[in-house]
Formats: C-alpha cells, sequence, structure tokens
C-alpha cells in the first residue's frame, strides 16, 4: 500500500488509518493547510522521490483505507522514514514521531546487522513504548548458520540497549506474505493487538501524560528563567528559550491529542 524501492523512500511521518468511506489521503501542510487527494497520488507528497528534500513542505500524511485488521482492532499504524539516513529531515521526522508512540515495530536487516545508529533509537524507542518487536528483514539473503549468527547477535545488543529480552522476527518483506517468518510476526501482532493492546493503551497513556507533566514543569522553569533576563541578555539566549518553550508547546500538544482523540471504538492504538 505504501511506496517502496531500493533507495530511501518514506519522506515524511505517513499514518495508516480506517477509513469510514471512500479510500483517499489526507495532507497536513507545515503552514497548516490540510488537502485531501486520491490514494494514487500518495508517493507524490510522502516519498522521498516524489516529494525531495520535502520541497512540498509537508508535516504529516493520512492514508484512509479500508482494512481487516483495521476493522478488526481500532488502531494506527504509523510509517516513519528511516534513521541515520543521508537526509537529516528524514531522521528530525523520525524522531519527532517517538513521542506518540504506544508500541513500536523495530525493523532492522540481517545483512548487515544492527549498527549504532539503530542501537540508539532502539533504546530511545523501547523508553517511549510500552510494547517493541523487533523484526529481521532481509532474512532471505543470508544461509540458515547466518541468519542464526545474526540474530544472536541482534538479540544481544536489543538487550543490551534496552534491557528486553525480545523476540526476533526473521523475516522477507520482499516474499511478503507468503513468507514465513512474515506470517509467525503477523500471527504474533494480531494476537497481541487481541489480547493485550487495550491494557497496555492505559499504560502508554500514563506515560504520555507523566511526560507531558514534566514538560509543563520545563516550560514554567524557562518561562521564568526568560522573565529574569537582563536587558543585556543577548538576543541568542532569548531565541533559545523561545524555541524551546515552542517546542514543549507543540510536545504538549501532541500527548494532549493522543490521549484526548475520539475513537470508534474500545481498542488499542499502536
Amino acid at each position: 500500500m505504501l511506496p517502496t524501492g531500493v533507495t530511501l523512500v518514506t519522506a515524511v511521518v505517513t499514518t495508516v488509518r480506517r477509513a469510514e468511506a471512500d479510500e483517499h489521503i489526507e495532507v497536513t501542510f507545515q503552514d497548516g493547510r490540510v488537502a485531501r487527494h486520491d490514494l494514487a497520488e500518495l508517493s507524490e507528497f510522502g516519498s522521498e522521490r516524489g516529494n525531495p528534500l520535502n520541497e512540498r513542505g509537508v508535516r504529516t500524511v493520512e492514508v484512509l483505507v479500508r482494512s481487516d485488521l483495521l476493522d478488526r482492532f481500532d488502531v494506527e499504524l504509523v510509517d516513519t522514514p528511516g534513521t541515520g539516513s543521508v537526509f537529516e529531515h528524514n531522521t528530525v521526522a523520525a524522531e519527532e514521531s517517538l513521542a506518540s508512540l504506544d508500541a513500536a515495530i523495530f525493523v532492522v536487516t540481517a545483512d548487515p546487522p544492527i549498527a549504532a545508529a539503530e542501537r540508539d533509537l532502539l533504546a530511545r524507542t523501547s523508553a517511549l513504548s510500552v510494547r517493541t518487536f523487533v523484526v529481521l528483514n532481509k532474512a532471505d539473503q543470508l544461509d540458515e548458520a547466518g541468519l542464526q549468527e545474526a540474530g544472536a547477535f541482534t538479540a544481544q545488543v536489543v538487550a543490551e540497549a534496552a534491557g528486553l529480552d525480545a523476540r526476533l522476527f526473521p523475516c522477507s518483506a520482499r516474499k511478503g506474505r507468503s513468507d514465513a517468518g512474515y506470517a509467525r510476526f503477523a500471527d504474533a501482532m494480531e494476537r497481541y493487538l487481541d489480547e493485550r493492546a487495550e491494557a497496555d493503551l492505559v499504560i502508554a497513556l500514563r506515560g504520555h501524560a507523566a511526560r507531558l507533566a514534566g514538560a509543563m514543569l520545563d516550560a514554567a522553569v524557562l518561562t521564568e528563567r526568560s522573565l529574569h533576563l537582563s536587558a543585556s541578555s543577548s538576543a541568542e539566549r532569548v531565541t533559545l528559550f523561545r524555541d524551546r518553550l515552542r517546542a514543549i508547546t507543540a510536545r504538549q500538544r501532541g500527548i494532549d491529542d493522543r490521549g484526548c482523540r475520539p475513537r470508534h471504538r474500545p481498542g488499542a492504538h499502536p
């Protein structure tokens, strides 16, 4: 459904959610404008090829589709740009989306195995998510011995970086639904959504609320400091405070949205 390719693909944060009627995409621009487009136009706004360096000024793209998975579970699936990209804006967009997640699907490759940048991102992700699934893609590029070695190495890094005794899901995205590894991952994800996601959602919202409280305290402290800036304070210091306050305000708004967004029915929200 989403654009794929050999080189970098996802340019902006893309959210897939249930369509109430016809399928389409909704594009939110950085200036606040929202535009509706056909599903076929997704790559023109959300991919690096169709929207290089985000020259169109897109903030987010929402993909509204009809799907059995989305009908069965009240979830939103968020696809972020890759981190450690040659394009810095990809990494920035991906990391800005972390504060709103409930559960994470962390995708790394079997060949080459997990790298330092991915390890650091995993540590941050696992600190914010209630549940983290680790998918080891490109498993078809290694023989059995090589895959076992890559899996053991990845499991060790995951345990050290995130304190997770995570189950790995080696698979081949190229093969899609016909791949046995992917089938095992899909089964585990569906069982999670059915059995644990609603309870984990409550835990996630508590975490979002705690971070919101911390951000509000941070904002209050910064405001107090800014009021005490002397007339001789440099414009640079004032600008730094103002930018930090804006970032915290945006973070509060994002967490508010996560806790207050109306739902069609009770359920999970990874």
